[in-house]
């Protein structure tokens, strides 16, 4: 296999095979010992210096085996082993260090000498490749040892990609992967966490190998545009489940100001009578104040509603009910035993009473209410011999367009995905003449068929024609004019249709969770800072700063603003698995976590994470998609969140929004630049921040 071209080493240096003086062993420790201590060693620098060590004190060996070395059996020779064992330790601990080009010269090496691998530096060397782009040495060492194996399936999964695109030979060969390693999809969809710390190994253990192939080849798939996307597509995964346990926010709620009035919770199947075949069960959940006679919260679950997605709710009702202020009732009413049991000791440690009632009032009229007013929105199928030109024609205006729904249907069968939506709706009173879930994607006909099934069936009324029907959708307008010109009825192109769009709005806050702050929400977040903050964390993602760090290395960030002072900043993705920002408030509490004696859950500040779009909460996603704020590759959506020890994550305010762009802006320069220290000057949102930023390497 041909190797790329070399070129002059200057941070270490690389150890040839040929022939050189014997060198002295250290005196202090055998070789073997040596090697072992390396192994063990967590700092890669530290490794380096010791399996070089070992490697100058076995130069003798590789003068006396020329033939093997030629042959590639150098392994056969059992004194030979050290040595070899020496040189991947350096080859792998150049990988770790990010020193990619210099790791592969060795990897190659390793491989002439031990045509047979017996240390499986080809899969680190396939990883390597595919980080450098070398995609053509890539495709000869897949082909020299193709084998069916999980790692090199993946590997010539992600180069088909990388090549064609998505393409029949690649999802051939992604189909192949899945099946032979289903295991490490929970790590390339983030539901498993790779550890930086652990041990890259090729073994018996299943588990073992799973690890260590999303260590090495998870960086390459992440770096990727819309190859995780891809993946999810073409093995129709399903979005990783919820956690099973109930977070409990108890500081936070026992802060919300107690009120002598009573909730009720009421749960409703829309299809009670006569469910739709083959599609997923959907719950109306509602939460009124019984003793105000007002409706507090309602959100649509797209699943069974679990305690725990009930739990989620009622959470979200404390902290934003839909009239009045955040606030917690002295009684709680629930349908079902089984969710007094599961919230009734939470409840009472924020001074709750959790009870249980059969046929709960006025919830049930409620909700019995919204679910048959929105089955009557449900259009009917239209007639083939109906013509809608005998309709009647009205002087009303409709408005019609097609809705992405910030929200997921996910099974092992579709996998995951975002269903699209019809709307038709009156313009003057804006009654919605049409809500209607799409099979597939939007097309032309689909707005046709539903603007003629919304004339024959206009809600309690006659069939009956519009005077003008006004879309958005450009291709939408081109099919539908000379068919509504038929009809008498005129059609218009509009850059926005304000009010079926503020119906959209609604139809959003229905959807969320606790476990998504929407940064819509933030208290003083602006439409103007939520599109800079978008920009530059486009422009952060495409910098890639993981790229350029070697751990998580905190870097100190000082602020005249006396509101921020000094923060600590680690930058995310080097591991490949989550990528982002982390600014902590206080140095105790990093150097506490580097050492492992303290969880991200222990400590305050914000993160910045990119992930797909699934990590937005639906607000925030209609925004960023209705707006057209940048989102770099399909699993660059970014999330923006303030966290505090025994909180749940909450958005941050308005000015922590803006400090938090300004570190977007700096960090990735700063990683790049040789220097201990720099100082940036940025504007954000129209106002200017100075910043302080310096490596924290000799506070360690």
């Amino acid at each position: 296999m041909a190797r790329g071209k070399k070129r002059k080493r200057r941070t270490t240096k690389r150890w040839s095979t040929a022939t050189t003086k014997p060198q002295p062993a250290s005196r202090a420790r055998k070789p073997e010992q040596v090697l072992a201590k390396a192994r063990e060693e967590g700092n890669p620098h530290v490794a380096l210096e010791m399996y070089q060590a070992v490697l100058e004190s076995c130069q003798g060996i590789a003068a006396r085996s020329v033939f093997d070395r030629e042959a590639g059996r150098m392994w056969d020779l059992p004194d030979a082993r050290v040595y070899l064992e020496s040189l991947f330790g350096i080859a792998s601990s150049l990988w770790r260090l990010g020193e990619r080009e210099e790791a592969v010269q060795h990897f190659l090496d390793l491989l002439q000498l031990d045509s047979e691998d017996h240390q499986s530096a080809r899969y680190w060397l396939a990883a390597s490749l595919l980080d450098l782009k070398r995609h053509d040495e890539l495709a000869q060492l897949l082909d020299l040892y193709d084998e069916p194996t999980a790692a090199w399936r993946y590997a010539q999964a992600l180069l088909a990609f990388r090549s064609g695109g998505d393409n029949d030979d690649a999802r051939q060969v992604l189909q192949e992967a899945g099946q032979l390693g289903a295991d490490f999809l929970d790590f390339l969809l983030g539901d498993g966490l790779a550890r930086a710390d652990r041990l890259v190994h090729f073994g018996r253990d299943p588990r073992e190998t799973t690890h260590s192939l999303a260590t090495l080849f998870l960086p390459a798939w992440r770096s990727t545009p819309g190859a995780v996307a891809w993946v999810r597509e073409v093995l129709r995964v399903p979005l990783g489940d919820q956690p099973t346990e109930m977070p409990f926010p108890r500081n936070e709620l026992l802060e919300l100001p107690p009120r002598n009035v009573t909730w009720q919770v009421g749960l409703r199947l829309l299809d009670e009578e006569e469910p739709l075949s083959g599609e997923m069960p959907v719950w109306i959940l509602g939460i009124v104040n019984v003793d105000e006679q007002k409706l507090l919260y309602m959100a649509v679950i797209e699943e069974e509603p679990t305690p725990a997605a009930v739990w989620g709710e009622i959470v979200s009702a404390f902290r934003q009910p839909m009239e009045g202020e955040p606030h917690r009732p002295v009684s709680l009413e629930v349908p079902r035993a089984d969710l007094r049991r599961a919230l009734q000791s939470m409840l009472a440690e924020v001074s709750v009473e959790c009870v249980f009632g059969v046929d709960l009032q006025p919830i049930g009229q409620l909700l019995g209410g919204m679910a048959e007013l929105v089955k009557a929105q449900r259009l009917p199928q239209v007639a083939t011999d109906i013509d809608p030109g005998e309709f009647p024609r009205t002087e009303e205006v409709w408005q019609a367009d097609f809705f992405h729904l910030p929200t997921f249907v996910s099974n092992e069968q579709i996998g995951a995905e975002r269903p699209w939506v019809v709307i038709v709706l009156d313009k003057q009173s804006q009654f919605v003449l049409s809500n209607e879930m799409l099979p597939g994607e939007p097309m032309p006909e689909a707005m046709w068929e539903y603007v003629v099934r919304s004339m024959a069936h206009p809600g309690p009324r006659d069939p009956m024609r519009p005077s003008v029907v006004e879309l958005s959708d450009s291709d939408c307008y081109d099919f539908l004019k000379p068919k509504l010109g038929e009809l008498g009825i005129d059609c218009v192109l509009a850059d926005e249709l304000p009010e079926l769009h503020g119906f959209c709005r609604t139809l959003v806050a229905s959807y969320g969770g606790p476990d998504k702050c929407a940064l819509a929400d933030g208290p003083r977040v602006t439409m103007e800072q939520m599109e800079s903050f978008y920009y530059a964390a486009a422009r952060y993602f495409e910098q890639a700063p993981w790229k350029h760090v070697r751990g998580e290395i905190p870097i100190e960030i000082r602020c005249r603003d006396p509101n921020v002072g000094t923060r600590y900043a680690i930058v995310l993705g080097r591991t490949g698995v989550t990528l982002g920002l982390a600014l902590h408030n206080d140095w105790d509490d990093v150097r506490d976590m580097l050492r492992g004696l303290r969880g991200w859950d222990e400590m305050s500040g914000f993160s910045v994470i990119f992930d797909e779009d699934a990590i937005l909460a639906p607000a925030d996603l209609y925004l960023v998609e209705r707006n057209g704020w940048p989102v770099p590759t399909p699993e660059a959506y970014p999330v923006a969140l303030r966290f505090e020890p025994g909180r749940q994550p909450q958005s941050p305010a308005g000015e922590d929004l803006e400090y938090v762009e300004s570190c977007l802006q700096t960090i990735p320069d700063f990683v790049t630049r040789d220097v201990d220290a720099k100082t940036y000057e940025v504007e954000t949102n129209g106002k200017r921040i100075k910043l302080r930023l310096s490596w924290t390497l000799s506070r360690r």
